[in-house]
């Protein structure tokens, strides 16, 4: 089965219902399914072309994890969240637009998408999570609406071409490792009160407005102690070791 067509009369795709089909190159899905459940198209690896109906709201864990023909998802207006690893290793996917509604993404939702070239985060966005585009390798430009508060641990990880990132003052926090290996990255304004965990920007980068360290309540005191000989670029600040 090289193509599949849902109808607008189904209602659900269950879990893992085309899971690693070997000959699937494209998908539509009607009009009447709300959600593409877990691992639905995982390991299709040539599945190059899907069509999304109106009625999709979510897209689910691994739902494409592994299609690494997927060359373009258009989402539709009324999608609200991307899962966990939803696209995981899609690494032809180079068209993404995410629509104005979008409320969630899930931690390495993009992870490895390394032909995607710009990223819209929109503002229903709270919080760009763990690895959500780590190892995006031709990511050059990433736009962060005002709606983001929180980047998280490893979110740009390893994008090597990203060169421009707008801040908006609603961010408050970023990661550990947030934008580590982002070796194209020479500058960055930070939005006041912004906060930074240890090695959250690559090392050279110049890092415009007030800087706050921020390390996580959960560490021990002796932790703590260690890190706060550090900066967040991960250099010591004075010669001794801890």
């Amino acid at each position: 089965m090289e193509s599949v067509k849902i109808p607008d009369g189904v209602v659900r795709l269950g879990e893992k219902a085309f899971c690693g089909c070997p000959v699937l190159t494209k998908a539509s899905i009607g009009n009447g399914v709300p959600e593409i459940e877990m691992e639905t198209f995982k390991g299709c690896a040539r599945l190059a072309e899907v069509t999304f109906g109106k009625s999709v709201k979510s897209i689910e864990e691994e739902a494409f994890f592994g299609c690494s023909a997927l060359t373009e998802a258009k989402f539709p207006d009324g999608i609200k969240s991307i899962g966990r690893q939803a696209f995981y290793g899609c690494g032809r996917l180079k068209g993404l637009a995410l629509p104005d509604g979008l409320e969630t993404i899930g931690e390495e939702a993009f992870g490895g998408c390394w032909s995607i070239e710009k990223a819209a985060i929109p503002r229903g966005v709270q919080a760009i999570p763990f690895g959500a585009f780590w190892g995006c390798g031709s990511l050059a430009e990433a736009a962060i609406s005002d709606g983001v508060r929180d980047i998280g641990v490893n979110a740009f990880r390893g994008c090597g071409s990203l060169k421009s990132v707008s801040l908006r003052e609603s961010v408050t926090r970023i990661g550990k490792e947030a934008f580590g290996g982002c070796v194209s990255l020479t500058e960055l304004t930070l939005p006041k009160g912004c906060k930074a965990e240890r090695n959250a920007f690559p090392k050279g980068c110049k890092v415009k407005g007030r800087l706050r360290a921020f390390f996580p309540h959960s560490e021990n005191k002796a932790r703590v102690y260690a890190r706060q000989k550090t900066d967040i670029f991960g250099k010591p600040k004075w010669g001794g070791g801890v």
